[in-house]
Parts: structure tokens; C-alpha cells; sequence
């Protein structure tokens, strides 16, 4: 339970290999400056506290921003216009990341497409 409340709190933001952000080509302190500018830059009126908890840098160019609160990262993450600006403000190139969850089903074909309703309904009869 408190490894999803961190993960919660978590952003993943992805740099092109040509920014200035990316791994290996700014220090830790700077990246952190970058992002508390970002942050300091978007609008006060009706947000909650944005707050960085910590950043980690990723090695291949990316990093997970951990804010101090849930509500704090989805403000950033759901608000289209928060995200555009932060994102702006931070390195136009960057982007938000959703989290995604691998998951294996048994007897699930590798070719099954859950878009396709043929797919759907070859899988309801089959099973």
C-alpha cells in the first residue's frame, strides 16, 4: 500500500536524447533548479501545494519527479493546460508519461486486439 501511495505522487517525464535536461548533460542541482522554476511558473488559483519531494534521473534520459502530495501530481498530470505550461517552462521537448502495467492473461492469443470487436467476440466464444 505504500508503494502506490509513492507511485501516486510520482510523474515520469521523458527528455529527447537533444535536451539540455537529459541524463548526463546538466547536474542534479540544475535540473532540480529547472524544475522549481517550472513549478513557480503556473497559475496559484485553485492548485494545491507544488511541492517536489525528490527527483531521479534516469539513465536513458528521463526522470521520475515525486511530489509531496497525490494531489499535486494529478493537478499537473490531469489539468491539460497545467501540464502544457509546466512542460513549456521545464523543456518543450519534455513530455508526461503515463504509467502502464504489463499484464499476461493465460490463453490469450499474441495477436489479440482489444480495439477490434471481431477480436472480442472470437475470444468470448472460444472461452
Amino acid at each position: 500500500a505504500a508503494r502506490e501511495a509513492i507511485k501516486e505522487c510520482q510523474l515520469l517525464i521523458d527528455f529527447p536524447a537533444t535536451s539540455q535536461l537529459a541524463a548526463g548533460k546538466s547536474s542534479h542541482t540544475q535540473l532540480v533548479e529547472r524544475i522549481k522554476k517550472a513549478l513557480d511558473a503556473l497559475p496559484k488559483d485553485n492548485a494545491p501545494e507544488l511541492s517536489i519531494r525528490s527527483v531521479n534521473q534516469l539513465r536513458q534520459g528521463g526522470m521520475i519527479l515525486e511530489m509531496m502530495t497525490k494531489e499535486a501530481a494529478e493537478h499537473i498530470c490531469t489539468n491539460t493546460n497545467v501540464k502544457t505550461l509546466f512542460l513549456q517552462n521545464l523543456d518543450s521537448e519534455a513530455n508526461v508519461k503515463e504509467r502502464t502495467y504489463p499484464v499476461v492473461i493465460p490463453f490469450m492469443p499474441v495477436a489479440f486486439q482489444p480495439e477490434n470487436q471481431s477480436s472480442i467476440h472470437q475470444l468470448e466464444e472460444e472461452n
